[in-house]
């Protein structure tokens, strides 16, 4: 009950902005990062919310918060200090225990990503099969708008099946099918470069996985 009632009391205010959510065992926090940074140079630094594993931000303002999806009594209040201030965008990372104990619920996404799964976070105090944490990442798509997957992740395919936003896309390294399709990747020590759709991207991280990581963002 407590999403519920937190989203009436504060009003929805995830409504009054886009907001995307971020899943996935791992690249949730740079993928977050990639995308405050392109909303930053979209809208402008003051007019950006994130909530990542690091911090809660409006803008330059720090928020507190406890772990990395808060309750939802807090993260609701969070959501509103962000419709409050103004903000034209907004990035969070959403973990699986955050999604199995309805801390979202209710929570309108424009947009949910999913990055990729691997067994994590199995254990007496977190999930307590791989089975279990991976329903309750499925969840992710089930609460967006607009869902984004990582066609690349061996369990994409079970992850579309369980899908139900109105739209979905697809991103992939190896498949040319994909929606948005990484070719010409060139990797080195200092960062790596890729093109989509013929445009030229330069990433000064190195990793095939942040090829990934970016792009989601993109």
């Amino acid at each position: 009950a407590m999403p519920l009632l937190a989203k009436e009391f504060y009003g929805n205010p995830a409504s009054r902005y886009p907001l995307v959510g971020v899943t996935g065992t791992k690249g949730k926090t740079t993928v977050a990062y990639l995308l405050k940074s392109i909303f930053t140079e979209a809208f402008g630094a003051e007019k950006v919310g994130i909530i990542s594993t690091n911090e809660a931000l409006c803008g330059s303002m720090p928020l507190k918060k406890n772990g990395t999806t808060p309750e939802a009594l807090e993260l609701y209040g969070i959501l509103n200090t962000f419709a409050e201030s103004g903000v034209k965008a907004a990035v969070m990372e959403v973990s699986s225990q955050g999604l199995q104990y309805n801390r979202v619920e209710y929570v309108p996404f424009d947009t949910g990503i999913f990055l990729n799964l691997s067994p994590d976070h199995v254990s007496p105090t977190e999930h307590h099969s791989f089975e279990e944490y991976k329903e309750a990442k499925k969840r992710m798509l089930t609460l967006c708008r607009r869902g984004i997957v990582n066609l690349d992740d061996r369990y994409a395919e079970e992850i579309i099946r369980s899908a139900s936003c109105p739209e979905l896309y697809t991103l992939s390294l190896k498949d040319h099918t994909a929606d948005f399709f990484a070719e010409d990747i060139l990797l080195s020590k200092r960062g790596v470069s890729f093109r989509v759709s013929g445009n030229l991207y330069n990433l000064h991280m190195p990793g095939e996985f942040n090829v990934y990581n970016a792009l989601a963002a993109i």
